[in-house]
């Protein structure tokens, strides 16, 4: 289980909808999973977003020695919420600006898990992404992962059902593979 109470990174370039955080090797765990749910602290407000890719690249570059490597994780940033007010529910939308370069970011718990799973407007703002997000996987990693946390799991997935045939209405062939690929996973576990 990842740790919540310790930054694993800290954003190095950011655009409105967009983050690129440099993951901390130095806390010899692994990197947070494809579909991770995480918030970066960015002045009053924390910004919450989901992991979609890792690079892994060659860090030559002074400071460093030869052949070490860094990690970069390409986030979709999808909410906010004031820390000001932290009983509130994260917003879900696209945050007004892009976090700050060196900004820490946490993996979330799973009260902040739940609490993404009040709303559904994640899933617009993934299909919307202008960026090379893979849409469907992430959708059913991060769709799977809130149905295990959900009270009514069952209920749960045919409002997401009902969302996707409404987001996508002309890709029947589409939703089915990612209705598919969300419940087989989802109920092979409880088998």
């Amino acid at each position: 289980m990842a740790n919540t109470h310790q930054a694993f990174g800290h954003v190095v370039d950011s655009a409105r909808g967009h983050a690129l955080v440099l993951f901390d090797t130095r806390l010899h765990i692994p990197p947070p999973a494809f579909g991770s749910l995480v918030r970066i602290a960015d002045g009053d407000d924390w910004i919450y977003g989901f992991i979609y890719n890792a690079i892994v690249r060659n860090a030559e570059t002074p400071g460093h020695r030869p052949f070490s490597f860094h990690t970069e994780l390409q986030v979709i940033l999808i909410g906010s919420r004031s820390k000001k007010h932290p009983a509130e529910w994260p917003r879900q939308n696209i945050p007004d600006h892009a976090p700050k370069k060196k900004s820490p970011a946490w993996v979330c718990s799973e009260e902040e898990w739940y609490a993404f799973s009040i709303e559904t407007n994640f899933i617009k703002i993934i299909f919307d992404s202008p960026f090379n997000v893979p849409a469907d996987a992430l959708i059913a990693t991060i769709v799977r992962r809130l149905a295990s946390i959900y009270p009514d799991p069952h209920n749960f997935l045919m409002r997401i059902g009902k969302e996707l045939s409404s987001l996508v209405p002309g890709e029947p062939e589409r939703i089915q593979i990612l209705l598919h690929k969300i419940s087989y996973s989802f109920t092979s576990k409880l088998i």
